[in-house]
């Protein structure tokens, strides 16, 4: 079979693209991803093996892990709590600056986020096909780690923001030097994509610790396992 052939049987859907592009300095690595939303679902491509699904209609998001073929879904809500708690004993401050300029034809407003040393200056948009939420969504449910720890609690005020950033840069003072981070929309586009990008695979365990305290509504990816002794949803 031809691989183009191939290429077409596999299972599509019309999704809203968000592309971005990173720089880290000083060591001036640039890299590419994009973000992906169809069906009340999103999910970035700049996670790999341990990613992300976001479940807009439900609110909730589900880690999924490809290495240990498992899955976990926790409620927004949830997420947003401990985001709040930890804001409350960081010191972290988030102002509307009140600027806004056009950025790829978007007008966006400009947020600064600090801590100390630490600096963020956002620029939110309200993105045609792009949930208002999904930034805040991506930011509640980041989880801390080893060395990122103070930042990423730093950053727990945009848990409660709205719209997505056009632009975004983060900067840290180190040393004699500082390390940052820029990350610009490059474009937004509508397209065909793989379908499976927001499906959590097959055969998956589900080790939600407290299935109830799921988002009311909320239920396992319809494509992965149970956990044992339960049955998949819509299963006879």
């Amino acid at each position: 079979m031809r691989p183009a052939a191939a290429a077409s049987k596999v299972p599509q859907v019309r999704a809203t693209v968000i592309n971005l592009r990173t720089t880290i300095a000083p060591s001036n690595k640039v890299f590419t991803h994009f973000v992906v939303i169809a069906n009340g679902k999103a999910r970035s491509a700049e996670e790999l093996d341990r990613w992300r699904l976001f479940d807009l209609a439900n609110g909730s998001v589900t880690y999924v892990d490809d290495l240990s073929k498992s899955f976990r879904v926790e409620s927004l809500t949830a997420l947003i709590d401990t985001r709040s708690r930890a804001d409350e004993s960081d010191g972290s401050k988030l102002a509307a600056t009140g600027a806004r300029k056009l950025l790829n034809g978007v007008e966006a407003s400009q947020y600064i986020l600090s801590r100390g040393a630490y600096r963020r200056e956002l620029w939110l948009a309200t993105i045609p096909n792009v949930p208002s939420q999904l930034f805040a969504m991506m930011q509640a449910s980041r989880r801390p780690s080893g060395a990122e720890n103070q930042k990423e609690w730093a950053e727990a005020p945009l848990a409660g923001v709205r719209g997505y950033p056009m632009d975004d840069r983060a900067q840290l003072p180190y040393g004699s030097s500082s390390l940052s981070m820029a990350r610009t929309v490059t474009s937004v586009e509508q397209k065909d994509v793989p379908a499976a990008l927001l499906l959590v695979p097959g055969g998956y365990r589900d080790v939600t610790v407290n299935p109830a305290a799921r988002a009311p509504g909320a239920r396992p990816p319809a494509d992965a396992s149970p956990l044992p002794g339960r049955r998949a949803p819509g299963a006879g």
